[in-house]
C-alpha cells in the first residue's frame, strides 16, 4: 500500500473487544491505534492493574480505505466504519491530530485508584490537571462518580472532578 493513500480510520469494536480487535489488526499489518490506561481494581482477594481503553468500543487505524474494506473479512470479529454525520462518509482523522492525540494520550498517563472510598470532610489533593497541587475537602459523589469538592486556601469554590484526579491526604495525628 502506498503511504500517501493511508488515512486514520475509525473502527467501532463490540463492546469490550477493543484490544482483541487491535491484535488481530496487527496481525494483519496494520498501523493501530488504542489509547488505555491503567486502573487498580479491588477483586476479592488482592487489587489487581488492568488495562482499559480510554475509548469504549473505538480501535484507530492506520490504512487505506479500500484495503481496509478487504481485510475487514479477515479481521475474524464484528467491526464497522465509524460514518462522519456531515459527509456521510467513514470518519477521517487528519494525521497531525491524530499524532497530537497520541501525545495527549501519553502526556496524561497515570494509575487511577477507584478503590479508595471518601468521606465528606475528606482532605484531598488533586493529582491531575490544570488544578494540580491545590487542596480541598471532599463534600460528594454524583451518580455519575465525578467528585465534588472545596477548593482552599486560594479560593473557596465547589469543582466537578473525576476520581482519578485527585487523591486522598494521609492523616496527621
Amino acid at each position: 500500500m502506498e503511504e500517501k493513500n493511508k488515512q486514520w480510520l475509525v473502527v467501532r469494536t463490540r463492546a469490550n473487544q477493543e484490544l482483541t480487535t487491535a491484535e488481530k489488526f496487527k496481525a494483519l499489518s496494520i498501523e493501530v491505534f488504542v489509547p488505555c490506561k491503567e486502573e487498580i481494581r479491588q477483586r476479592r482477594d488482592r487489587k489487581v492493574v488492568v488495562t482499559v481503553p480510554l475509548v469504549k468500543n473505538m480501535v484507530f487505524i492506520y490504512v487505506e480505505r479500500n484495503a481496509f474494506l478487504t481485510l475487514m473479512k479477515d479481521v475474524g470479529c464484528q467491526v464497522s466504519l465509524v460514518m462522519d454525520c456531515a459527509t456521510k462518509y467513514s470518519l477521517v482523522i487528519p494525521s497531525f491530530q491524530m499524532e497530537a492525540f497520541k501525545m495527549a494520550c501519553k502526556e496524561t498517563s497515570f494509575a487511577v485508584n477507584n478503590t479508595v472510598p471518601f468521606r465528606k470532610g475528606d482532605l484531598v489533593t488533586v493529582v491531575d490537571g490544570p488544578l494540580t497541587g491545590y487542596k480541598g475537602e471532599y463534600f460528594a459523589t454524583k451518580k455519575s462518580g465525578v467528585l465534588l469538592i472545596r477548593l482552599f486556601p486560594e479560593c473557596v469554590a465547589s469543582i466537578e472532578i473525576d476520581k482519578s484526579a485527585v487523591q486522598k491526604n494521609k492523616k496527621t495525628s
